[in-house]
Formats: C-alpha cells, sequence, structure tokens
C-alpha cells in the first residue's frame, strides 16, 4: 500500500472516529436524561479517547504528521496509553498556558515551570482516573467496609463533564473543517521539529509538548 492510499485511510478513520466520538456523546445524554450518571460519565471518557484517535489519525491523513517508523501511528488502535497521552499532552499545554500567561511574550517555558504546571496537572489527572474507575465499576472498600457503585457520581460532574467534552468535540471538528493549507505545512514544520525518539518510542515528553505548543502559538493557533 503506497503512503497516499494509506493516507486516505487513515482520513477515513479519523472520520469514522469523530462520528463514532459524536454518538458516544448522544449516549451520554441520554444515560444523564435517565438519571445514570455515572455510567454517562464513563462513556464521555470513550468519547475523549475516540476524539485523540480520530486527531491523530487526521493529522496522518492530512500529511501532517509522520505516517512511516511512528509509533504514535502503529499503536494507536490497540493502546489506550497512546490516546491517553495524546489527551493528556494537549490539555496540560493549556493548562501550562493559564497557569504562565507570560508565555505569550515569546519565550519557551522553563523546565521549572514545566515541573510545577505538571505537578498541579498530574494530581487531577489521578483524581479522573479515580473517577472513570468510580462511574464504571463497583468497588469494594474493605477498610471502611463500604460498597462504592457508579451511582455515587453526581449529576453536576456528569453535567460538568458533558459540557467540557463537547466543546473538546467542536474543536477537534472545526480544526478538521476549517484548517487551511498554510496552516498544515506550519502544524507540519512543528512535528519534523520533534526528537527522532519521540516517534521511534512514542513517548513524548512534556518538555517537546510545550516545545510544540509555544511555537504554535506563535504562528497564531
Amino acid at each position: 500500500m503506497d503512503d497516499v492510499v494509506e493516507r486516505k485511510v487513515f482520513a477515513d478513520a479519523a472520520k469514522s472516529s469523530l462520528k463514532n466520538a459524536e454518538r458516544w456523546i448522544d449516549d451520554a445524554s441520554i444515560l444523564i436524561d435517565k438519571s445514570s450518571y455515572g455510567h454517562s460519565v464513563s462513556t464521555l471518557y470513550i468519547t475523549v479517547e475516540e476524539m485523540a484517535k480520530a486527531l491523530i489519525c487526521w493529522q496522518v491523513g492530512e500529511g501532517i504528521m509522520p505516517l512511516r517508523n511512528n509509533r504514535l501511528v502503529s499503536d494507536i488502535f490497540r493502546s489506550h496509553k497512546v490516546k491517553k497521552q495524546f489527551i493528556i499532552g494537549m490539555c496540560f499545554m493549556i493548562l501550562l498556558r493559564a497557569f504562565h500567561p507570560r508565555l505569550r511574550k515569546g519565550r519557551e517555558p522553563t523546565s521549572t515551570e514545566i515541573n510545577i504546571a505538571w505537578k498541579f496537572f498530574r494530581e487531577n489527572v489521578l483524581l479522573m482516573e479515580q473517577m472513570r474507575q468510580k462511574a464504571t465499576y463497583v468497588n469494594l472498600d474493605i477498610q471502611r467496609k463500604e460498597v462504592e457503585t457508579p451511582e455515587a457520581i453526581s449529576q453536576d460532574r456528569a453535567q460538568q463533564m458533558f459540557k467540557g467534552v463537547g466543546a473538546l468535540f467542536r474543536n477537534c471538528t472545526q480544526m478538521a473543517q476549517n484548517v487551511t493549507e498554510s496552516q498544515k505545512k506550519d502544524m507540519k514544520k512543528i512535528f519534523e521539529s520533534f526528537p527522532e525518539e519521540a516517534w521511534q518510542t512514542g513517548e513524548i515528553s512534556l518538555e517537546t509538548f510545550a516545545s510544540r505548543y509555544r511555537r504554535a502559538e506563535k504562528m497564531g493557533y
């Protein structure tokens, strides 16, 4: 299969993943209406993973992200770790900018700034993962002698997550529809600046994500 045909397959996969994510959002809405707040939150986590898959496939399909020798590409359909890494990295950069508005003045974040923001973000990621487990499974807390069920997830928590995931979905869809050829070329240059080991291992460091986000912001994204 040549590169043109293979990239077309990835573009098709991106469209299908976005459609599937939209269906998961619809299902989550139905579950909220039925007061099944825990299962709605669990469904929304699946939605976010589908959006990460769609974003990577879209970038490959458009020739923005490298197709060959790229562990992110080879693992995207079988590794939750890859999808979560991509989600965490992008969300982390949004948080980093919020923490340090002066980064907009044209300099790279320092290691100290990255570590401070990451410590805060990591704590929240752990809390989110705990909530995903609670929203999906029944658990027995032996020490407290309590049974925990998805019914413990509140309506407010479910609605907050529904709103946030909906905003992410709209952003992903708008980017895929509205990005210009010039912007695609700029985004490709950013990925080309990634160290080779990032593609070989599928592990993208926080410093690499920070550099990518800083350059994208300079380009007006």
